[in-house]
């Protein structure tokens, strides 16, 4: 069994759709129901999509910005994200409010097997601030800027869960950061 996982926004709403490939079988999860889906091609941009007893035609043109989509009379905007993608954006460093402070999150779940800063300290850009072992593995995790440790929210020997926070790192210049 193959997959792939997206994150959709179809208009207001927004949703998590993964596609797997069953044999001759294509199912789609969606909130967590399993439906075994049809996905035929038409002439233009009509598609005809089917889950589980439903079936509809769909009318889908790309845009600039992701897709327009119109089925039954309603017409939305979709934008489609590979889940993988936006997991990863949201463990990258994340400037804070004020831009003069940056965290550093853990990109997936492991043990930090080191930590190699303190607060206070002043760091380059590139300096090895964490060690995290996962599945096996030891990852460094680099300072993105240079900067000082604001905060540290790590100890070695620690599990951490993927986005945790690790270390706020505070721009030369910027004022010291109090934790929230």
């Amino acid at each position: 069994m193959s997959g792939a996982s997206y994150r959709v926004r179809l208009g207001d709403r927004e949703f998590d759709v993964t596609i797997e490939q069953e044999g001759e079988r294509l199912v789609v999860v969606l909130g967590g129901a399993r439906y075994p889906a049809r996905w035929e091609r038409g002439a233009g941009a009509l598609r005809l999509l089917g889950l589980g007893e439903r079936a509809r035609e769909v009318w889908i043109a790309p845009t600039p910005d992701g897709y327009w989509v119109a089925s039954q009379g309603v017409h939305l905007e979709a934008e489609v994200l590979d889940a993988r993608a936006v997991r990863l954006g949201r463990a990258l460093p994340q400037r804070r409010a004020g831009a003069e402070h940056v965290e550093v999150r853990a990109p997936m779940p492991g043990r930090v097997a080191s930590v190699r800063v303190q607060p206070g300290q002043e760091v380059a850009r590139g300096t090895v601030l964490l060690t995290l072992e996962a599945m096996k593995m030891e990852n460094e995790l680099r300072a993105p800027q240079s900067g000082q440790v604001a905060e540290l929210h790590a100890e070695p020997g620690t599990a951490v869960e993927r986005g945790a926070l690790l270390v706020v790192l505070t721009s030369a210049g910027a004022p010291a950061h109090e934790s929230e």
